[in-house]
Parts: C-alpha cells; structure tokens; sequence
C-alpha cells in the first residue's frame, strides 16, 4: 500500500509510517508522465481521469499487491484520490470510506459512475439498531404470562414476564437473553468498540410504604469470545428506591477493541428479588432493555501492507516481492502466471521434441520415431517386422501379450467392478463393504465385529477369557506346563513334588541329593557324640565321660574328690580297721578283687585314629597308652591300683536284664579268646621256639620291675600281634573261601577283642536313665497348612484323595 502526503490524527500517522516501510514509494508527481505509478497501467488510469476532469490530486492511497492495478478490469481498483481544493475523494468505497472518514467531502465513485458526485461513505464509526428482542417470551428465567402482573396478594417465586414488563416476587432469578454476535460484527476487519445501553426501572415495593427495607435489583452485560472466555462484563446496581419509571442509558467503551471475527456471543442478564418477602409481585420492575453495538473497520484486515505494523505485513509484502519477480520472469517460481507458457517456450527452444506444438516437431518426431522405432512409419526401415510391437503401442488390447495391456485391462475391470484391483477408484469402500461383509473380523467398524472377535480369539486360544469353551481344560493344561505341583493329576507331578521336597530339605528321602551330608548333620547338631567326625565330638565325649565317671580324668570336675573316696579313704579306713584290729573275709575278698583290678579305658579306643594302618598293631599301641596312664594316675594318687578296690556301680534291675542279655555273646567270645590266649600263653613260656621265645623274652626283660599283671597283659598284647599276622599269612596262602573267611573272622575278633571291654559295658549313671527305648514322635496329626492348599476346592481334596491312596494300597 502506498500513499502520499501525511494525514491529521492518528491514521495519518500510521499511513505516515507506510511511506517510509515500502520499498516501492509512489511519487505525489501531477505531470503527465505519471500521476500515481505507471508500473500499474489500471491505478494510473484513475490518476489520469483526475488530471484530465480537473481534480487535483493533493493525496492518495494505493495497494501494489493488489491484482486489480493489472488485470485491464477499470473500476475494481485498490485506490482513492484526495482533492482538498474541490473537495472530492475518488476511488472505491471501502478504501475511500476506510482512509479518508469524516472529511465531508464529496465522493466519485469510480465502482459505478465517478462524474456522479454523492456523499462521501464513512464506515470508520458506526452504531447497530436495538440487538435485544423486546418480545419477553424469549426471555429465560422467567414465567412468561404475557400479563403484566404488580402487586396482588399470590404468586412467585420465579419472575414474571408480562406483556412489557417483567416483575419480581420474593424469589430471586436471573432473567437473561443470549445473543450471537451479529454477523456483520464478524466480518474481517470490524472491531467492536463498545455498546450503547438503555434501561427503563422502577424499584418501589409495589407503592407499599410498611416494607422495610428496600429490594435488589442487578444488570448485567457479558461478551464471550470463541474459545469461551469471558471478555467483558459490565454490572450495574439499581438497589435503591426508584419511585417511578426512570430512564438510565449510557455508551460503554472498551478500553482495548475486541476484534468483531473472534466473538461468539454476548448476553444481558437482571437479577431482582423482593426482600419484604411478600406473596405475590412487590419486587423491582422494568421493561425490556436495549443494547446497541458500537464498531469500526480495521483498515489493516483490508490490506496487511498498509502498515508494517499490520498483522501479516510481513507475508504480504514477501507475495508483493515474489509478484514482482513473476512479472520480471514467468519462471522464477512454477507458481507465477505465465509460467506454463514461458517454461513450454523455453523446454521447445532447447528441444523441439519437447512438446507436439513445438516448431518442427513434426519433422524432429519422425526422425526420432524412426531411429527408436522402425514401424513409425512405412518409410521407416523395419517396419513391416516390427507391426505386431506397434499395433500394441496404438491399441494395448491388440494382444494379451501388448505392452500395457494389463494395465489397460485393470482399467476396463475396474470400471465394470471397483473391488478388481485395489488401484481402482472406489476400491477402499468396496472393499472394506466386502471384507465386512465375508468376515466380521476384518475391521473394528464392522457389523458383528465384537462377537466374532471373541469367538475368533477363544479358537485360538482357550484361555483368552475364563467363559471360552474349553477353558477350564486348558487353564488346567497351563497351569500343570507351568509347574507341574499345581495339581497331583498333573504330568511329572510326583516327580516334581519328591524334586520340591528333597530342595526343602534333602532329609525327606534317602534317595535326595544329599541325604547322606543333611542326615550326618542332623544327627551332629542332634547329638555330638553321633559320630567321632561331628564337630566338638572331642568336647562332648571328654564331657560325657566326665558326668559318667569323675575319675575318667584328673581335668574332670569333682576329679579329687571322687579319687580320694574311691582310691585313698577306702585304704584309710581300712589302715583304720587294721590298727583297731578289725578284719574278716569280705576285706580279704575285697583286696583280692582289687588287687585284680587294672584302671583301663576301653572307650578311648574308640577315639583315637589309626597311626600304622594295621588295625591289631593299632590295638596294642592304644593298650600300651592305656597301661601308662594307668601308671601315672596310681603315681599321682601315690597309691598300688592293685590294693584298692573300685566303688561299686549301681544299675538299675531292667538295665541289669538288657545289658545282659545283649552281651551274652560278647562274654562267650571274650572267654573262648581269653582261653585261647593263656593257652598260648603257657605254650609261649614253655616253648622253645625261636621266633616266640625270643619275643616273650623281650617283653620278661622288659617287665621285670612291673607286676605279675601288667607282665601279663603285655605278653597277651604280643601273642594277639603274633597271631593276627600268622592268620594273615595262613588266609592268604589259603585256596578257600570258606577257608578265608573263617580266617578273616578270627582276625576280626583279636582285632576287636579288648580286655574287661564287657565290664565297661556295665556301667551305668545311678539314678538316671539314658537312651531309654522310647518313641520320638507320637501318634498325633499334623494339621494341613492353609497357605498350601491346592487353587480350588476341587484340586485340594482331589489331592488329598491321592495322599490317602498311597496308605490304602500298603495296608
């Protein structure tokens, strides 16, 4: 937009500005060379008709983005001429009317006949009619009787809409009309600057004077714009005593415009209420108001490059600038007008086959044809082998075997039937009527889609929703593929209840995976002296062997004690009776017996480990540690272990009664070797025999300070080691197995034999009763665990059914 010369207030500022923001300035010249700008044959005309009908031209305004300077149609052009010494404005009505507004002057009007002259058009300002219905049956919140009601002694608590009159009672209402925004109003470039307002009112109680207090009455006036926001509100309060219909109106201005397009609706609302609480209609009163809009034209709405301001000046102005490169060359851009023909002159230029229309196309064509295709022509050489290849070229259906014949087939198909290629037009609805209808399945959208989707998925998979047929059997089949312990009817469920169990605890079977560790150490943790290999058995047994017998040994608690009663106060007393002259048989007897006494610890043998790997030598080595430390507790206690009688051991008559009847054996082989042994004993004193007499000699030599006792039992340890190795070297130069065994066995029992071991076996704790015969784990029920009951009632008691078959079928 361009325009010459500034104008007063604020447009004439903002048309000042634009002089200065286009690149293209309109010179104000008035000679005959140019009146506006010559680049816009149709706007220079209308500069000319002004110079040439004696106008002056003191002021214009012209679009050069607009089309209508160029397209030779004289009368729809952007542009108005202001003449002050005539006063006269000539162009057309919305810029005139838009730009030079309230002047006064006359007006051409170059749309129809610019040499008639009318008033000049002024759309800057203008005023709407009444916008509110007067008719109050449209109003809301009301009773509408079409009777003006006052007074009276019924009625309310809603309003009343009379005739002409709406009336309160002592309920209070919002009487209100809503309004869309007139279309005029939304029209592009009309702001909407304000309203005119009207209001006729009485508030009077009726003309009661005996009410105290006086009644409410509010109005309101709310503008919406598109996306619901509440614009504009605007409350007025006539809570006062009006005694007579009085008339309020007024101009309501925005501080800021609204723009007219982007308003949806506006609504005038009164609130009233008759405090006195009076039946019927003593309320305020009043008649339909009156609203009239007030607007205005936005001259850049109507043209975005009036201004860089302008919302969208800067779009507008880059369309200028590609306009003017359009018009300096068609083919900058496929877009300007003219580009076809220029891009086709330039394509024939460059190639004269580029287009049938081209100059000597037809000559280039022939060549061309000729050169690709013999049978062009029938000058062309070849053209009679090649007439099947051409005839398809001209007609595809020629021959099935024609270039393009599928293609031109498809066509034909899919004009008789759009579902026979999916390129045809119409074939998506087709189709998906078609599909739709062979299977419900084959969209969402379909008829039936959900039922047969269920049916579809339950065949696929029973176990898609639990009313499927067949669900429950396959939920089964899931549950045991899963784990098999699920139910006991599952595959490899015994399997896996023996794999759970043994994981749990590998003590439930003798046949889990390690039983055997789990077993040793239950029984450790149990009972320490289960096995010489659990941890602290050492401990445990000195520990036992200490409560059984104090004098097991000298670290034992009450060791002293119990030495002094059984070894040192019997001698005592018996020195006693002797040097008071006291004696009889049972003393004699009694030294006697102890004097045959030997202090041994057969148990020991049990604890001490193999050291030469012969288990008889072993033995012996283990008796020898016996006799020495027999020996040096008779030292310590300074006293002959055989001059002292042990103390008596009390036994219980039914432990007397087992522990007899379990070692009758033992004492039979324990005579028959201790028999066999003072035989060989005598045979080895007697005899002369190298080997023997010079072992037992060694042994004479060697005990000659020690007693007839300890001479003794170190000669029976000597033949027992002789013997041992001469039934080891008999057995395996026997040929026999009977032979072997019966060797073997008598190998074992010197091996096992261990002098007064039956006497050991004796003993017993007075008074208590260890490892009585007795049942761990009573006959009682283990009640069922809940948290392991099978899912299902079903399951768990078809479960339980299976556990009390395995006992059924053992009775």
């Amino acid at each position: 937009m361009e325009r010459k010369t500034p104008l007063l207030g604020s447009w004439a500022a903002l048309l000042y500005l634009l002089l200065f923001s286009l690149l293209l300035a309109a010179s104000n010249s008035t000679a005959s060379t140019s009146y506006i700008n010559p680049q816009y044959p149709d706007i220079e005309y209308w500069g000319q008709w002004a110079a040439d009908n004696g106008y002056t031209i003191d002021d214009y305004v012209y679009s050069e983005g607009n089309t209508t300077g160029i397209d030779n149609t004289v009368g729809n052009e952007f542009v108005c001429i202001r003449d002050d010494v005539n006063e006269v404005i000539i162009g057309r009505p919305d810029v005139c009317g838009t730009y030079y507004s309230g002047l006064g002057y006359s007006f051409a009007d170059i749309t129809t006949d610019p040499n008639s002259l009318v008033s000049a058009p002024n759309i800057i300002d203008d005023i709407t009619d009444n916008l509110v219905n007067p008719d109050l049956s449209t109003w809301n919140g009301c009773d509408y009787t079409g009777v003006d009601k006052w007074a009276g002694y019924s009625g309310g608590p809603r309003p009343n809409c009379g005739d002409i009159q709406i009336n309160w009672s002592y309920g209070g209402y919002w009487v209100y009309q809503r309004h869309a925004i007139e279309e005029a109003l939304k029209q592009a470039g009309v702001n909407v600057e304000g309203y005119q307002w009207e209001f006729r009112i009485k508030n009077y109680n009726a003309n009661r004077t005996d009410q105290n207090g006086i009644d409410d009455l509010l109005i309101q006036m709310r503008i919406w714009d598109k996306s619901g926001n509440e614009v504009h509100t605007k409350t007025w309060d006539y809570s006062y005593t009006i005694p007579d219909w009085t008339t309020f109106s007024g101009t309501e201005l925005f501080a800021n415009s609204l723009i007219g397009e982007n308003l949806q609706d506006w609504q005038i609302q009164m609130y009233g209420r008759d405090t006195g609480y009076w039946a019927g209609f003593y309320g305020p009163e009043m008649l339909a108001p009156e609203i009239r809009m007030i607007y205005s034209s936005d001259p850049c709405a109507i043209d975005s490059l009036l201004h860089p301001d302008c919302d969208g000046y800067v779009e507008a102005y880059g369309e200028y600038l590609f306009e003017q490169q359009c018009i300096a060359n068609p083919l900058f851009d496929p877009s300007c007008s003219g580009y076809e023909q220029a891009y086709f002159t330039q394509q024939c230029n460059a190639y004269a086959l580029y287009d049938p229309g081209c100059p000597g196309y037809e000559e280039a064509y022939y060549d061309q044809q000729c050169s690709i295709d013999a049978l062009y022509d029938p000058g062309c050489t070849g053209y009679a082998d090649a007439l099947f290849e051409q005839q398809c070229s001209l007609d595809p259906f020629y021959d099935t075997d024609c270039a393009g014949y599928e293609q031109a087939y498809t066509d034909q198909q899919c004009e008789l039937d759009p579902l026979y290629d999916p390129t045809c037009a119409g074939y998506a609805e087709a189709f998906y009527d078609q599909q739709c209808a062979a299977n419900p399945l084959y969209d969402s959208g379909c008829a039936g889609y959900e039922s047969a989707f269920y049916d579809q998925q339950c065949s696929l998979n029973a176990l898609y929703d639990s009313g499927c047929p067949g669900y429950a059997e396959a939920f089964y089949d899931q549950q045991c593929s899963i784990n098999p312990l699920y139910d006991s009817g599952c595959p490899g469920y015994e399997q896996a209840y023996f794999d759970q169990q043994c994981s749990v605890d590998p003590l439930y079977n003798e046949s889990c995976t390690g039983y055997a560790n789990a077993f040793f150490a239950q029984q450790c943790s149990l009972d320490a002296l289960y096995d010489s290999q659990c941890p602290g058995y050492a401990q445990a047994f000195y520990n036992q062997q200490c409560e059984l017998d104090a004098l097991y040994d000298a670290g034992c608690a009450g060791y002293e004690a119990a030495y002094y009663d059984k070894y040192i106060k019997p001698t005592l007393d018996k020195q006693a009776e002797q040097a008071a002259g006291i004696e009889d048989e049972n003393t004699e007897t009694s030294i006697a017996e102890n004097n045959k006494a030997t202090i041994t610890d057969p148990v020991a043998d049990l604890v001490n480990p193999s050291v030469t790997g012969n288990s008889t030598i072993d033995e012996v080595l283990r008796e020898n540690n016996n006799v020495s430390n027999n020996k040096e507790l008779d030292s310590v206690a300074g006293v002959d272990a055989s001059s002292v009688s042990p103390a008596p051991i009390e036994t219980s008559s039914s432990e007397n009664t087992e522990n007899s009847t379990q070692s009758e054996e033992s004492n039979s082989e324990e005579q028959e070797i201790t028999q066999e042994l003072e035989n060989m004993l005598a045979e080895g004193e007697s005899s002369d025999d190298s080997n023997t007499g010079e072992t037992l000699a060694d042994v004479e030599s060697q005990d000659e300070n020690s007693s007839p006792e300890e001479s003794k039992r170190e000669k029976i340890k000597q033949l027992l080691v002789e013997r041992a190795m001469n039934l080891a070297e008999t057995m395996s130069a026997s040929a026999s197995l009977e032979v072997q065994q019966a060797l073997q066995r008598q190998i074992m029992a010197i091996a096992n034999y261990v002098p007064g071991f039956n006497a050991y076996g004796q003993l017993a704790i007075p008074g208590v009763d260890f490892y009585s015969s007795r049942d761990i784990y009573e006959d009682k029920e283990v009640p069922e665990n809940q948290r392991g009951l099978r899912n299902g009632l079903a399951q768990q008691i078809l479960h339980e059914r299976m556990v009390e078959q395995q006992y059924e079928e053992t009775e």
